[in-house]
């Protein structure tokens, strides 16, 4: 997985978000080294046999008698990395859409305009990263560069520059680059997600290279 940009005026939305963690984690170390205090005058025997286990690691910042900082914000990162980021209150601040799952459907290109070529795009997706692999009957290709724009005209875009390789050795020209900008659409109520992508593509493969439109669906939507 590679890190993204994020656009529609939300370009500085990652340093936010960063700066919010940490008060975050400020505020929840201060709190829980009060109560962390507060029980182990309590109960000093059982805190200090488990100081006493966790000493054996000190790299990784553990212990019953205080909690640090940096373990607080790690934990919040995680989360809101994994998980908190995908509710849709949340998505609609950071203005990063979620994108994640199975797409299927059909390419048309100028490669060979008689054809509809059939697609498989798979996107693995959290805060801070994505994938995305697109598959084909002989080829496939991954993408190395993103940007989301969830404000743009047509609607959230997802644009991303890929590397395609052919599985069949025997292609004069078995690898080449492109660049991909597809739109969610269909917004399916009952399930709350959108359940199509659609845009064109363009590649540097051949000598004028080729283009073309991408019409997609959501896998089980």
């Amino acid at each position: 997985m590679h890190t993204y940009t994020v656009g529609g005026g939300k370009e500085n939305i990652r340093r936010s978000v960063m700066l919010m963690l940490f008060c975050l984690s400020v505020i929840l170390c201060t709190l829980g080294n009060i109560v962390i205090d507060k029980l182990h005058n309590a109960l000093p025997t059982v805190f200090g046999g488990i100081d006493a286990f966790f000493a054996n690691w000190p790299w990784m910042g553990i212990s019953v008698s205080s909690v640090s900082a940096f373990t607080v914000f790690g934990a919040l990162f995680w989360l809101f990395d994994k998980h908190i980021w995908k509710l849709r209150i949340i998505q609609k601040w950071t203005g990063v859409t979620d994108f994640t799952g199975e797409w299927e459907g059909i390419l048309k290109s100028s490669f060979d305009e008689t054809k509809e070529f059939s697609m498989r795009l798979v996107v693995k997706q959290t805060w801070s990263k994505i994938s995305i692999c697109s598959h084909f009957s002989e080829a496939d290709s991954w993408s190395d560069i993103a940007h989301i724009d969830s404000e743009h005209g047509k609607g959230a875009m997802l644009k991303f520059t890929y590397v395609n390789r052919a599985q069949n050795v025997s292609w004069p020209i078995r690898e080449h680059r492109g660049e991909n900008e597809l739109f969610l659409g269909d917004f399916n109520k009952t399930k709350k997600k959108f359940t199509s992508l659609k845009g064109d593509y363009f590649n540097n493969r051949g000598r004028n290279g080729n283009v073309g439109y991408i019409e997609l669906v959501l896998k089980d939507s």
